[in-house]
């Protein structure tokens, strides 16, 4: 089943942030034409990764982005009205209601280029309490695996994010 790529009027059935091609020109671009997901030649594989990327990114995001949903019925976290995209603490600026913003068909093609490559996106954690004992003395800690971090995304969707890392210092 082809993709169902969002237009910026918040479809209800769409399943993609981006196109299939405009992936592998991204990725083709960044990682050369070896790379896994450009040089897959089954489609319905590469619409699945596409579609698990979207999903990925609709999870991670779709709570901290600026703005609001431009409809209710919308599949995807984008389109948004009231969206802003800042870059650095003196640049601010609007981002249109009526398309996806590159940075997260950026951040989705990420995402379907790490399930490519057979990257767990989100990992499974377990839970497990240690004890330690040092002469009289216990420590217990807890020894959970800690969530996986995505760099490539997270600099890719930072500046529509409050407060990503934006620190403002001056004197009083």
């Amino acid at each position: 089943m082809a993709l169902t790529v969002e237009d910026g009027t918040g479809l209800a059935a769409a399943d993609s942030l981006g196109s299939v091609a405009d992936a592998v020109t991204y990725l083709t671009a960044r990682y050369g034409a070896a790379n896994l997901f450009v040089a897959e030649t089954d489609a319905t594989k590469k619409d699945e990764w596409m579609r698990q990327g979207a999903d990925f990114i609709q999870a991670l995001y779709c709570q901290s982005v600026t703005g609001q949903r431009k409809t209710t019925t919308q599949a995807y976290l984008w389109p948004r009205l009231y969206a802003t995209r800042t870059d650095g603490p003196d640049y601010c600026e609007d981002v249109p209601s009526d398309s996806v913003p590159l940075a997260f068909q950026y951040a989705q093609f990420e995402a379907a280029n790490l399930l490519a490559a057979g990257s767990p996106l989100i990992p499974t954690t377990g839970s497990s309490r240690r004890l330690k004992k040092l002469d009289v003395l216990e420590f217990e800690y807890d020894d959970t695996e800690r969530e996986q971090s995505f760099p490539q995304i997270e600099r890719l969707v930072k500046a529509y994010i409050p407060n990503s890392g934006l620190l403002k210092v001056g004197r009083a």
